[in-house]
């Protein structure tokens, strides 16, 4: 014979459990704040091509908040509005020194995957060499946590660097 209140207690229990497992593993957006830039150079080519991958709602935030500018990312890839707001914020943000020559990077376009957002800049032509200086402060005014991966590729080599804020510059050399 079951008693009513072992049953109360066991359903107490069961619905507990469920409301733990159910909570416990419910997270904002994401739980960590990290930028990933690949910045490919072809000497051959001539070319230095940039790509910075961010969170996109971090993006959209860090936008309004800087300029008060409202954006939905994912339905205005062809927004000249919009990718003039980017490339404002980008070049703010993120400079390349090559050899003592800072690089001037024209905005290409971006794209929006599931829950981020990638965006295209490139240097035509590129003729530097020496030492790369890599200033990166992307998204640091909206998140104290953020952290940028830079994986920088120079012909067939490549270089990889973590910074994280309050740190802003890293240096590459090959």
């Amino acid at each position: 014979m079951v008693n009513k209140f072992t049953v109360f207690s066991a359903k107490s229990l069961t619905a507990f459990c469920i409301f733990i497992a159910v909570t416990a593993f419910t997270v904002p957006a994401h739980r960590f704040y990290l930028g990933l830039t690949e910045i490919r150079v072809s000497t051959s080519k001539k070319t230095m091509d940039v790509s910075c991958k961010l969170f996109t709602d971090d993006l959209e935030e860090v936008l309004l908040k800087k300029y008060g500018k409202k954006t939905d990312l994912a339905t205005s890839t062809k927004d000249k509005a919009t990718q003039a707001l980017l490339n404002k914020y980008i070049n703010e943000n993120f400079k390349i020194n090559v050899g003592g020559k800072l690089q001037v990077l024209s905005f290409v376009g971006y794209e929006v995957e599931t829950d981020a957002t990638w965006c295209y800049l490139e240097t035509v032509p590129f003729n530097s060499k020496g030492t790369i200086n890599i200033y990166n402060t992307l998204l640091y005014d909206y998140l104290p946590e953020q952290s940028n991966m830079i994986n920088f590729y120079w012909d067939d080599q490549d270089k990889s660097a973590k910074i994280t804020n309050p740190d802003k510059m890293v240096e590459i050399t090959f």
